[in-house]
């Protein structure tokens, strides 16, 4: 295998991982003997637009990228050093800010109401979130052992720490951030990536199976009550299209586990749940997400 095609290869791995999350990490290329720049813009649809540069020096790669919602705007950036052709380790940090419009919350408080249900305290541009994070990636490509065309099984793993906070709370308040269930709060959590695929010589190039989980850390024993420290996964199978040289899509159908609560619980304010001891979870569908990416360089 060349070390072009090698390249190729795990960009497009890469870019199904980060579907669903702007700030995914990229894999720098193991040998570059001059400063090279990429640009990416790409839409996920139905709303998210993105846009990444990098700079490339070996063995050291620096991305700076924006991203925009009808609900918020934000922007970060990644310092990214590649130890060896399998394994890189990274820090990063971005911010952002948010709005509130009839059909989306971009940035609001999450609290309960004098009943003990959620209440949604508008914060449009009440403050910015912010977050910094360090990880590792790491990956395998068999083609690189056993070279052929249909050789090509590889696996892509991404493990991070990332603390996250918004201004406009404090740290025992819980907030929404772009229409997410709204149980966020200061703090640290645990992010990890994997994609296992198969690079196919067609037009369809990778399919696999994308995997993600996450968990908060800075709770204490008071949230076990309602699962807040509990792993949250979401996987499906993956794939990606190459339609020109320059422009890919790339789509998932995606699952996730979710929480069981005690009956007569299950609307309250989430700090006020029950988790049901019993049968603490089920798997159910989460979305189906395409993303389309055009490479201007």
């Amino acid at each position: 295998m060349s070390d072009g095609t090698h390249k190729r290869i795990n960009s497009r791995a890469l870019a199904l991982g980060a579907i669903l999350l702007a700030f995914v990490p990229s894999r720098a290329p193991a040998e570059v003997s001059a400063p090279t720049w990429q640009t990416e813009l790409s839409y996920l649809v139905p709303f998210k637009v993105y846009a990444v540069e990098t700079l490339t020096v070996s063995p050291f790669s620096f991305r700076l990228g924006a991203d925009a919602t009808p609900v918020s705007v934000s922007g970060n950036l990644r310092l990214t050093f590649v130890t060896c052709p399998v394994f890189s380790v990274f820090a990063g940090a971005a911010c952002g800010t948010g709005w509130n419009i009839p059909i989306g919350k971009g940035m609001a408080l999450n609290a309960p109401d004098p009943y003990g249900m959620p209440m949604t305290v508008d914060r449009s541009f009440g403050g910015v979130l912010w977050d910094g994070e360090i990880g590792c990636n790491a990956q395998f490509d068999l083609g690189a052992v056993v070279p052929g065309t249909w050789t090509h099984v590889f696996i892509l793993t991404t493990q991070l720490a990332r603390y996250r906070a918004f201004t406009g709370a404090t740290d025992a308040e819980a907030w929404y951030w772009v229409d997410d269930p709204g149980e966020n709060r200061n703090g640290w959590r645990y992010w990890a990536y994997y994609l296992l695929g198969y690079k196919l010589p067609f037009a369809l190039d990778i399919v696999g199976i994308y995997a993600e989980s996450e968990r908060y850390l800075s709770g204490g024993p008071e949230g076990d009550s309602w699962g807040e420290g509990y792993w949250h996964w979401t996987f499906g199978p993956a794939c990606n299209l190459r339609l020109s040289e320059r422009l890919n899509l790339n789509v998932m159908l995606l699952f996730h586990n979710v929480r069981n609560y005690v009956p007569g619980t299950e609307g309250l304010f989430y700090q006020s749940r029950v988790l049901d001891a019993a049968n603490p979870e089920r798997v159910t569908f989460s979305k189906v997400g395409a993303k389309f990416i055009y490479r201007l360089q």
